[in-house]
């Protein structure tokens, strides 16, 4: 079960990805990642609702409210581990790489840019 101390980490660790993002973004998005822009992750907490985020420029949307059309990728992960990851200490591809989460063939390519994606932009400054 998830703890009211994990989730303001978890909010405010969102927060810190889309202002850090709207600052970074042209940085961070290179030719070989500029497809990622538009592509939207389906996030979740274990035991919770998911959120999902879309990757625009200059900005992030991150709604609860479900898009009309699929999420281009999915993670599942604990709220511990979430924290961590919107911390910057970890990344996505830890959790994964560690069996904590799921890696499913079609959507690898999409994690992996976002687990880098989501890790350098939360150890930038600002």
């Amino acid at each position: 079960m998830t703890n009211d101390i994990e989730l303001l980490a978890i909010d405010q660790g969102w927060k810190d990805f889309t202002r850090k993002w709207a600052l970074h973004h042209r940085r961070l998005i290179t030719k070989r990642l500029d497809s990622f822009v538009g592509r939207t992750i389906e996030c979740q907490i274990d035991d919770g609702d998911p959120a999902f985020l879309t990757i625009g420029l200059p900005e992030v949307t991150l709604t609860t409210q479900r898009p009309p059309y699929p999420a281009h990728a999915e993670i599942r992960m604990s709220a511990r581990d979430w924290t961590e990851v919107l911390s910057g200490r970890w990344h996505v591809m830890a959790i994964i790489l560690a069996g904590r989460c799921d890696f499913p063939k079609d959507q690898r390519r999409i994690l992996m840019q976002f687990s880098m994606l989501l890790q350098s932009t939360l150890l930038s400054k600002g």
